[in-house]
């Protein structure tokens, strides 16, 4: 029998060890793993990451570092870099890249499609002036009247004026462009225009569109000079039975301006549009 002394002293002993033995199991098992992950040749599966959303650390918090100096949050799991690497590379477009220039075929698309409106204008109108209104505002949408009016000029007499100057000069011959083109035009008559489906190529991407009109058994050969701008066409001259508008006009302007002024070239425009 043991003696009672004896069992007080080794019940509190034995409480201490059952006490550490959880602590020296749980040290053992902490030391096997990485030992055994070295002697599988360090293929141990990846310690699962929390996928819970990483916060800004508090200011003060010191920030693990590993190998290389950078912080443990920094580094790239094993599974998101080949993802990554796989994914093809997005290259933004240059800021003011640019406008691809239109193809000849939409400049002869775009003639085709003026000719079909010009023609289903005239044939139901009734009143010339109403018709010619009309037509008017076709154009408009197809003409770049600011190129038009500064090729009509010679370039020193375009250099030399004001924006006013250029803005008024503009507008007065617009309006002479429309008159004298849709004069061509009578209501109820039927216009018929053939459009070459090859363009003319000319300098610096311009282009003309050549077409044969018809209008009460009259016919002539109509050529349309077009720039592109925006990535569309536009119209700036019109080239009649070989005779250029932009080159009549020009011719007639630099007369005018070297035997009056200025100021005589817009009184002509203006007395023009009186009429």
């Amino acid at each position: 029998m043991t003696h009672p002394a004896t069992t007080l002293v080794a019940r509190p002993q034995l409480a201490r060890r059952v006490q550490w033995l959880p602590r020296l199991l749980a040290g053992a098992m902490a030391l096997a793993l990485p030992l055994g992950a070295a002697a599988a040749g360090t293929k141990a599966a990846p310690t699962k990451v929390s996928t819970a959303k990483a916060t800004k650390p508090a200011k003060g918090t010191k920030v693990a570092k590993i190998e290389g100096g950078k912080s443990a949050a920094a580094a790239p799991s094993a599974a998101a870099a080949p993802a990554a690497a796989s994914a093809p590379p997005v290259v933004a477009p240059p800021a003011g890249a640019p406008v691809p220039a239109p193809t000849p075929e939409a400049a002869v698309a775009l003639i085709r499609s003026l000719a079909t409106q010009l023609d289903e204008i005239a044939q139901r109108s009734k009143n010339i002036d109403a018709m010619h209104t009309e037509i008017g505002r076709q154009l408009d949408g197809v003409v770049d009247h600011d190129e038009m009016a500064r090729r009509a000029l010679p370039a020193a007499v375009w250099n030399a004026r004001s924006p006013k100057e250029r803005a008024e000069y503009t507008a007065l011959l617009r309006k002479m462009f429309d008159r004298t083109y849709v004069k061509r035009f009578r209501p109820g008559k039927r216009v018929q225009i053939e459009v070459d489906a090859a363009p003319r190529a000319g300098k610096e991407g311009r282009l003309q569109v050549r077409t044969r009109l018809t209008i009460d058994r009259t016919r002539s050969e109509v050529g349309y000079s077009l720039h592109a701008v925006g990535g569309a066409w536009k119209l700036y001259d019109v080239v009649v039975d070989d005779t250029s508008q932009l080159s009549t006009w020009r011719k007639s302007f630099q007369r005018i301006v070297d035997a009056e002024g200025w100021p005589g070239l817009i009184s002509r425009l203006q007395r023009r549009e009186d009429k």
